[in-house]
């Protein structure tokens, strides 16, 4: 991605990222992000 985005938006890339590559814990990762954003999953 080469656009410009704010840090928020940069941390959800970089999960996004870490999900598509299979890394572990990203799933975590990605849970961890949206409950601290008030999201349920």
């Amino acid at each position: 991605l080469h656009t410009a985005v704010k840090d928020d938006d940069s941390e959800a890339v970089g999960i996004i990222r870490s999900l598509l590559a299979g890394e572990e814990n990203a799933r975590l990762r990605a849970t961890h992000w949206l409950h601290e954003r008030g999201l349920k999953v």
